[in-house]
C-alpha cells in the first residue's frame, strides 16, 4: 500500500489503483486493524435517527453534519462522503421545517387567516400593502417619535394572534422566520406554500410588536431617568436658594443653646430659651420641617410637578407594557397597577400614596 500511496505516482497510477482489487484488500485490511465497521445501512440509519433527534437543539445544516460525525467515531464506523452527510442533514431539517410551518398554521383558525389575509392585498388608490406597512421602520425610540412608535404599536396589535402561538418554536427559530420574512414583499410572500406563508406572518408580527414595545420601554426609562435628573437638578437648586435659610435656622439654635446654658435652673431654662424664640417659633418650625423633607438628598418632592407634564404619555407607556418584578420584592409592580387605576382620575397623592410610590 505504501508504494501505491507514495508522492511521486501520477494521477494515471492513482486512479488505476484506486479502481484496482488491491485498493479493497486494503481497505479491508485498514479497517480490520482499527476495528472500523464500513458504511452501510444501519450506519446510514443511525446518521438519520441521531440528525432527527438532534435538529430541535441545532437547526442549522452544518451542526447536524458535526453531530452525525461525533456519533460515528464514537461507534467507530466509516466515515461516507461528505455530501452525504450534508443531503441527509438538508432533507431532515427541510422536513423539520414543514413540520414546524405545519404546526403555526395549524394554531390558526379559518377565522383567524381570514382577518390576516388583507395583510398581502394592495389596495388600489396607494399601491401600498398593509404587509409593506408593518415592515415599516417608526424611527427611532426618541421623545420626538413617541407618537409614531405608539401608532405603530397599535396598528401591530390590530391584527390578534391566539395566544401563545408560538409557545413550543425556539427563539432563534423565531428570529430565523422574521428575518426571512422581512425580507419578503407582498407578493412573494402570496408565493410560498400556504402553511409557511403563516408560520413566518405569526413570527415577523410577534417579533415586531416585541421590538417596538422594547422601543416603548427604553423611551419610559429614559424619560424616567430624565425626570429623576430634573429632580435632582431642582433640589440642588432650592438648596442653594435655602442656604440663607439653614444659616439662619443655625443662628437661632445656637442661641437657644447658649441661652439655655447660661441659665442655672430648668424653670430659667425654659424661660431663656422662650425669650429667644418669641412669636416666631411656629414659623421656626415650617421652616424646619421644609429644610428637613429635602434633608439627605431627597429629591423625590420634586418629582411629581415634573412628572405632571409627562403624565399622559407615561400612562399610555404603561398601559402597553407589562411590568413585572426580577425579585420577590413587589412593591413597585404594585404601585404600577396602582398608577393604572389613575390613568383617567386626578392625581392627588396622599401621604399613604407617596409612601408607596417613593
Amino acid at each position: 500500500m505504501v508504494q501505491h500511496t507514495k508522492p511521486g505516482r501520477t494521477r494515471a497510477e492513482l486512479l488505476r489503483y484506486d479502481h484496482s482489487g488491491t485498493r479493497w484488500r486494503h481497505q479491508r485490511g485498514i479497517r480490520t486493524h482499527l476495528v472500523i465497521t464500513p458504511w452501510d445501512a444501519a450506519a446510514r440509519h443511525l446518521v438519520a435517527t441521531i440528525m432527527r433527534h438532534t435538529v430541535d437543539r441545532r437547526e442549522a445544516v452544518a451542526d447536524l453534519v458535526n453531530v452525525a460525525i461525533e456519533e460515528l467515531v464514537r461507534q467507530r464506523r466509516e466515515l461516507p462522503p461528505f455530501g452525504v452527510l450534508w443531503r441527509t442533514a438538508r432533507r431532515i431539517q427541510t422536513r423539520h421545517q414543514h413540520a414546524l410551518y405545519r404546526q403555526v398554521a395549524t394554531r390558526l383558525s379559518p377565522q383567524d387567516r381570514e382577518r390576516l389575509a388583507p395583510l398581502f392585498e394592495v389596495v388600489s388608490t396607494s399601491h401600498w400593502s398593509p404587509w409593506q406597512q408593518a415592515k415599516s421602520d417608526p424611527g427611532p425610540p426618541t421623545a420626538r417619535r413617541f407618537q409614531a412608535v405608539w401608532a405603530h404599536l397599535q396598528w401591530l396589535e390590530s391584527w390578534p394572534l391566539p395566544d401563545g402561538i408560538l409557545a413550543d418554536i425556539t427563539r432563534a427559530q423565531r428570529q430565523q422566520w422574521a428575518t426571512e420574512a422581512q425580507s419578503l414583499d407582498a407578493s412573494r410572500m402570496l408565493a410560498l406554500a400556504e402553511d409557511k406563508r403563516w408560520a413566518l406572518t405569526v413570527a415577523f408580527l410577534v417579533g415586531r410588536a416585541v421590538q417596538t414595545r422594547d422601543d416603548l420601554a427604553e423611551m419610559l426609562v429614559k424619560r424616567m431617568q430624565r425626570l429623576h435628573k430634573r429632580a435632582r437638578e431642582a433640589l440642588l437648586d432650592y438648596q442653594q436658594r435655602q442656604r440663607d435659610q439653614a444659616d439662619h435656622l443655625i443662628t437661632v439654635f445656637h442661641q437657644v443653646l447658649a441661652a439655655y446654658q447660661r441659665a442655672k435652673t430648668p424653670a430659667t431654662q425654659a424661660q431663656a430659651v422662650a425669650d429667644v424664640l418669641g412669636d416666631d417659633a411656629a414659623h421656626l418650625q415650617d421652616q424646619c420641617d421644609a429644610h428637613l423633607a429635602q434633608a439627605g438628598h431627597n429629591y423625590y418632592g420634586f418629582l411629581p410637578p415634573l412628572f405632571r407634564s409627562q403624565r399622559a404619555t407615561c400612562f399610555r407607556l404603561l398601559q402597553s407594557l407589562t411590568i413585572e418584578a426580577t425579585t420577590q420584592d413587589e412593591g413597585l409592580v404594585h404601585a404600577l397597577r396602582w398608577l393604572k387605576t389613575q390613568a383617567f382620575k386626578p392625581l392627588k397623592l396622599t401621604r399613604q400614596s407617596r409612601s408607596l410610590l417613593w
